[in-house]
């Protein structure tokens, strides 16, 4: 459950946005503004893109996601803001991984729309399944991510 402690954010100092994996840290010791930075996994980064960097990446607040510790069907870690797609009955539901208080504090699925598979009718909205992640996730598919892929978003509500 190592994976489970990891965050991902958008480094803010590059022209093209580059994700950081590692453990986060506040520069600031918890005081405003926060300058959050993403220190190396055992002495090095994970990125999206082959790039050589310094000992620790400061990133952008706004885009930081803590790992659930899940992965999903095709063995990627699944990451706070992740949109996914999960096959269930005659529908291919989408959703977004959030942090959920309403019952249990735990990582969910936020169900945002769904669509029939070929040859079904939209008569009646599917039945959503629980939204636990634990119950789903490794049988999902990453899709992208809330902060690259909002198309998908506006996709998904149409």
């Amino acid at each position: 459950m190592k994976n489970r402690y990891l965050f991902r954010a958008k480094c803010k100092n590059y022209d093209e946005p580059i994700w950081a994996i590692g453990y986060l840290q506040d520069l600031n010791n918890g005081k405003e503004p926060h300058t959050l930075c993403i220190r190396p996994l055992d002495g090095d980064f994970q990125y999206d893109k082959e790039i050589a960097l310094g000992a620790a990446e400061v990133v952008d607040v706004d885009t930081v996601g803590q790992c659930t510790g899940v992965k999903d069907k095709n063995g990627k870690l699944v990451f706070e803001g992740d949109i996914i797609k999960f096959g269930f009955g005659n529908a291919i539901l989408y959703g977004i991984v959030e942090w959920q208080t309403e019952y249990d504090p735990c990582f969910g699925i936020n169900w945002i729309s769904y669509e029939y598979k070929d040859g079904h009718e939209k008569e009646n909205e599917p039945e959503l399944p629980e939204d636990a992640l634990c119950v789903w996730g490794y049988r999902s598919e990453i899709i992208g991510n809330i902060y690259d892929n909002s198309e998908l978003l506006k996709e998904a509500t149409q």
